[in-house]
């Protein structure tokens, strides 16, 4: 994988695409792009649907494109593996990034959130006969309050919970757990912890 056949060598065609020969550029694109669309499948799987495969396959090409520039070394047996390892950390970097703004362009502020549990208190006060429950659910977090509100009273899954809060499902679960413990421990002092 390291030297794939086409016309000229790993060493010039590295060094003409260093030089700013596009051709050059092109030609190890060609030849390393097996090795691009494999680390690309294996980097997709990561991105949880934030990502389409071509924004993926195009970040590739850019991070390839700058590690061609940026790779110096006498041997061009070291690029493949160079090309490896650094392209597969870029994509990393990169796919964290863009989970990060896809989670600060959450509609679910904290706003959004206090007007949640503002209409959500009415249906608890009416559903709820038992002081120790209420006075439980109260003592939770508003967001872990939500979770069970529509797990529980609206019959919603865990992954449209999750989707509607823009949450992990590991993360609906696990504060899920969390408030259950609490009100279980509220309204049962007895109970075990």
């Amino acid at each position: 994988m390291d030297q794939p056949k086409g016309d000229g060598t790993t060493t010039q065609l590295l060094a003409e695409a260093r030089g700013g020969d596009d051709g050059a550029l092109g030609l190890l694109l060609v030849r390393y792009r097996p090795l691009l669309a494999s680390i690309v499948r294996q980097m997709g799987g990561h991105s949880n649907g934030i990502l389409d495969a071509d924004d993926l396959r195009q970040e590739a090409a850019k991070a390839f494109v700058e590690l061609v520039k940026e790779f110096d070394s006498p041997s061009p047996t070291d690029f493949g593996s160079y090309l490896r390892q650094k392209l597969k950390w870029r994509l990393t970097n990169y796919l964290r990034r863009e989970r990060r703004k896809s989670g600060r362009q959450a509609p679910l502020g904290k706003e959004v959130l206090d007007t949640l549990v503002e209409e959500m208190k009415p249906a608890f006060d009416l559903d709820i006969n038992n002081p120790r429950l209420r006075a439980a659910l109260r003592s939770v977090s508003p967001k872990q309050r939500s979770i069970i509100f529509r797990l529980y009273w609206q019959d919603r899954s865990v992954q449209e919970v999750a989707a509607e809060l823009n949450l992990s499902t590991q993360s609906v679960t696990a504060l899920r757990r969390r408030a259950e413990k609490r009100i279980k421990k509220m309204v049962d002092p007895a109970s075990p912890p």
